[in-house]
């Protein structure tokens, strides 16, 4: 068998073989987890909708999720997301900041972009919150 013949062969197969199937993404996700050892007040927004408080305590995570109209749209709201990054009784530092949500096929935590709240660098008395992927 020549080249010409083994080239010809494999484009034939790669046109009547089935390929993989490719997963259809449904929904946006974003994850904020709690990598400290304090419970965390904040607030969310989504779409611009109302304010929501949340908590998250220490080692939880919480999934924010938008489902798309349709199958593989990718496109969806961002999450406002704001904080007092200020540990200390009668201090505010407030935060605020826009999360992107990933792209995924399930709702879940771990398929979504992921941020974690975690102390300042050298000082428990403030926190940030980060993106990690």
């Amino acid at each position: 068998m020549n080249i010409h013949s083994v080239i010809g062969l494999a484009v034939f197969a790669g046109l009547i073989l089935p390929t993989p199937a490719q997963a259809v993404d449904r929904f946006g996700v974003v994850c904020v987890k709690n990598k400290t050892d304090v419970t965390i007040l904040y607030r969310v927004q989504e779409n611009n909708g109302e304010w929501r408080v949340k908590s998250l305590q220490p080692g939880w995570e919480q999934a924010f999720v938008h489902k798309y109209s349709r199958p593989n749209e990718n496109r969806s709201p961002e999450l406002d997301i704001q904080f007092d990054s200020d540990l200390r009784a009668q201090r505010q530092f407030a935060v605020k900041y826009k999360l992107p949500r990933r792209a995924a096929t399930g709702d879940s935590c771990g398929e979504g972009a992921q941020y974690q709240f975690e102390y300042d660098r050298g000082n428990r008395l403030f926190i940030d919150l980060k993106r990690v992927s």
